[in-house]
């Protein structure tokens, strides 16, 4: 018996031989490790970044709070609730300049390290008369080192005439 070898076309070589084909699963292998692996890193970071825009996001949120009720403290030191017709006394706005302990419990109350609380007075004469204005400005600190958000608030008040 002989066994007859028909020819094929060139564009239709069969390898047949296992010994022909090793390697290449490898080749397919690395190259989905190495794609999966950078898809990861990439979406782990997005993440990361997500992450910090949030974090940012509410301390800003908290530091903004804090301020406005610093503002709203200083207000109601030179504005007390009660009688509308009592004028603001203006000891009390060169004494809110410093840091205190109010100030310093709003702070705590929204998670915050500092909040300074000052007011300033401008006196502006109209003819005879002198009227006051006065500008509370209020700023506050949240997070710490990398996270650190601070946030200010300014408000102008005018002395009853």
């Amino acid at each position: 018996m002989s066994l007859k070898c028909r020819e094929r076309s060139p564009l239709f070589l069969v390898h047949s031989s296992p010994k022909r084909q090793q390697g290449s699963l490898i080749i397919v292998v690395v190259f989905v490790i190495v794609v999966m692996s950078l898809l990861a890193s990439s979406l782990m970071r997005m993440e990361w970044s997500n992450q910090d825009a949030v974090t940012k996001e509410i301390l800003g949120t908290k530091a903004w709070f804090a301020a406005h009720s610093g503002a709203e403290w200083g207000l109601n030191q030179l504005f007390p609730i009660g009688d509308p017709a009592v004028q603001p006394d203006v000891g009390v706005c060169s004494g809110m300049s410093a840091q205190s302990a109010a100030a310093s419990m709003i702070a705590s109350i929204n998670g915050c390290q500092g909040l300074v609380v000052e007011c300033t007075l401008y006196q502006v004469s109209q003819g005879v008369d002198t009227i006051n204005h006065f500008r509370v400005s209020s700023s506050a600190v949240c997070g710490s080192n990398r996270h650190e958000v601070r946030r200010a608030q300014e408000v102008w008040a005018r002395g009853i005439e």
